[in-house]
């Protein structure tokens, strides 16, 4: 029976979740590749996971060596399945996809999938498209993109990196502004380094109120 893999940052419930589903189900081994450091020591304590492999992945190269070290000390007689839970290692994957193609089964999507909806502001369009509502969403690149959001949008505003592997200088997740003057003045600095960034109207509450 194939051993199974999941590529993991943080997210430790849906991680949990697949591999016991599997494991109540299936006879097989499942390993965990883990870029969070307090993540991994929790995922080691689930009677269901038979071993976490945490490694340090600021960037595509130190996440594909660190895995591709990983895999040759393990001699698998049969191709792995490999699960991806998180963005950036799902694109690091397909950035290195003929190597993780070669050596696994994938169970990721396409790579036009992966590509086009890592980033944030593009799935918007798509879902309006669709006929759904959404909030009115801006990619941030400009002077421009910011005077736009100031005069059409309504406040607050959310401002968010527009993806974790084009972070650069950014170490924020996301920041919320309830006028436009502390809105200006966070995100100009940003855009004078050549950063990108994603702002979106602010719908405040829980996953409830976005319905």
């Amino acid at each position: 029976m194939k051993d199974i893999v999941v590529s993991v940052s943080g997210a430790i419930g849906s991680t949990l979740a697949l591999i016991r589903s599997i494991k109540k189900e299936v006879d097989c081994r499942a390993y965990i590749l883990c870029v969070n450091k307090n993540a991994s020591a929790i995922l080691r304590k689930s009677k269901y996971v038979d071993e976490v492999y945490y490694f340090e992945a600021v960037n595509e190269d130190q996440y594909y060596h660190a895995v591709k070290e990983w895999y040759n000390s393990k001699l698998f007689l049969d191709k792995p399945i490999l699960y991806g839970t998180y963005d950036t290692g799902g694109y690091y994957i397909d950035k290195n996809r003929d190597w993780f193609e070669e050596n696994f089964s994938l169970c990721i999507p396409s790579s036009d999938i992966i590509q086009t909806f890592t980033l944030k502001g593009t799935a918007e369009p798509k879902a309006k498209e669709a006929g759904l509502e959404i909030p009115k969403t801006q990619v941030i690149e400009s002077e421009n993109d910011i005077d736009f959001i100031s005069k059409t949008f309504s406040f607050p505003v959310i401002v968010k990196p527009r993806a974790t592997y084009m972070k650069k200088n950014i170490e924020f997740k996301a920041e919320i502004f309830y006028d436009i003057d502390a809105f200006n003045s966070f995100v100009l600095p940003f855009i004078n380094k050549d950063s990108t960034l994603i702002g979106q109207e602010y719908i405040p509450g829980g996953d409830n109120n976005v319905y």
